[in-house]
């Protein structure tokens, strides 16, 4: 209560030119962007998802909705040399189980730099099964082989679209810092 007294009050003192707000500037900020400049990768994720810990060895980054669904993470591990881009994404799937659907495997372009996407069905075999749709988007750079997924629940609707938007924001950027010193 004091709290809010004290800023009732402060609220009172200012003068009114301060606390006005011209609306026709505002905007509605849906996304935030998360830039890693060690391993040179940015991309914007909706504002409400909050940072996970990371699931694996190689993932560098993992944002979520307060349920888990729709989640957004990016792994970084060494390039296969014999596995050309149109097929690691789907390569990438692999490690989702068996039992995986494959709805959509298409090249895409992230900002300038080529990239491969796949969707697929697949079910979590926990609690009797959990049906769930991915995006995973497969890129390349240098001798590093970049997997950017987006996982949903399966509905009639599709996948929720700014979990799309936000995977395919993802932009390479030169990294500026080594690995150990800061992000």
């Amino acid at each position: 209560m004091k709290v809010l007294t004290l800023v009732c009050m402060l609220g009172l003192l200012l003068p009114s030119s301060a606390m006005a707000v011209d609306l026709n500037t505002f905007k509605d900020v849906q996304f935030e962007t998360h830039v890693d400049r060690v391993h040179g990768i940015a991309i914007e994720y909706p504002y409400l998802w909050g940072t996970q810990p990371k699931r694996s060895k190689n993932e560098i980054f993992r944002v979520a909705d307060q349920r888990q669904l729709p989640s957004l993470a990016i792994s970084i591990q060494p390039r296969l040399a014999d596995l050309p881009l149109s097929q690691s994404a789907a390569a990438a799937t692999q490690a989702l189980g068996k039992d995986v659907t494959i709805l959509s495997n298409k090249e895409i372009d992230l900002g300038g730099t080529p990239a491969w996407e796949v969707t697929v069905d697949w079910v979590l075999p926990v609690y009797g099964g959990i049906k769930l749709r991915n995006v995973m988007i497969s890129v390349y750079r240098g001798d590093e082989w970049i997997v950017i997924t987006g996982t949903d629940g399966r509905t009639v609707d599709g996948l929720y679209p700014q979990l799309v938007e936000a995977l395919r924001s993802a932009r390479l950027i030169e990294p500026t810092q080594q690995a150990g010193v800061g992000k």
